[in-house]
């Protein structure tokens, strides 16, 4: 039985889920684990969770601070990869005296099914954006073997991530819900009230008020050894400047396959 509730953002990269995330975190009960999309699906967690010392795990380790021999004494009371993770986020959600969690790797979105059969009082908000404006930032920012991928490909991954949430497409129930990013940049506090209340949480002055904050990027030089452009652009205010901008980075040609090949989810998502 999960002893506390958790909360995912599923969605493609670059689509607003790590902003939305830092401002669920705010609230004084939700452990973000300052911003650290933790793969827990990953083989390195899910299926070699067992392993003394894989990269995943010691990422996880060092970025949410805890030290090898609480995580080896989590590993013991755990059953799965699965388990170990929840056991993990668990320990450091109660550690700073909250109340649940919230995990925001893109891949969630792959892993519906395996959420929904593991946590039995999940959350998931599925954040969606302007696909073209999607498409345009994997090409402009630095997202490694994602900024390589052409237009067709964009196209296969969006449409295979929905293989598990598409009878959830357009809908909002007890456990899902759609967030659109050109929503929390431009209608903050109407968003995050809504976000807020679907989760169960009550309303927090000033919770949608973000100034920026340079505690991921730190976390992410100190820990993964590298620059991360996503961490960097939360080191500022929120800024609504990336709306729309396929139209300076995008060609008309890619612009009509993305409208062709995923205009039906478009309109599913209200676009």
């Amino acid at each position: 039985m999960n002893v506390v509730t958790p909360i995912f953002i599923g969605r493609q990269s670059k689509s607003g889920g790590s902003l939305l995330r830092k401002l669920i975190g705010q609230h004084k009960n939700i452990y973000g684990g300052d911003g650290f999309e933790t793969g827990w699906f990953m083989d390195d967690i899910k299926i070699n969770w067992k392993q003394d010392d894989n990269q995943r795990q010691r990422w996880l380790r060092e970025w949410l601070e805890v030290d090898k021999k609480t995580a080896n004494m989590l590993k013991d009371k755990s059953s799965s990869g699965v388990d170990y993770f929840n056991n993990f986020m668990e320990f450091c959600t109660l550690r700073e005296g909250k109340k649940r969690w919230i995990e925001n790797s893109p891949g969630n979105i792959n892993n519906f099914e395996l959420i929904n059969d593991y946590w039995s009082n999940f959350k998931f908000i599925h954040c969606v954006r302007d696909y073209k404006d999607t498409y345009a930032s994997w090409k402009t920012k630095n997202l490694g073997s994602l900024r390589d991928k052409n237009v067709n490909e964009f196209v296969d991954i969006v449409k295979s991530s929905y293989n598990q949430i598409e009878s959830y497409l357009g809908k909002e129930t007890s456990v899902y819900i759609e967030v659109k990013y050109e929503d929390t940049v431009h209608n903050t506090e109407e968003t995050l009230k809504r976000v807020i209340n679907f989760i169960g949480e009550d309303w927090i002055d000033g919770l949608h008020e973000y100034s920026g904050s340079d505690v991921a990027i730190n976390k992410c030089r100190q820990v993964i050894k590298k620059e991360c452009t996503t961490s960097e652009s939360l080191t500022k205010p929120i800024f609504t400047s990336r709306i729309g901008h396929w139209k300076n980075e995008i060609s008309q040609y890619e612009a009509e396959v993305i409208n062709n090949e995923l205009g039906s989810y478009s309109e599913i998502l209200g676009y």
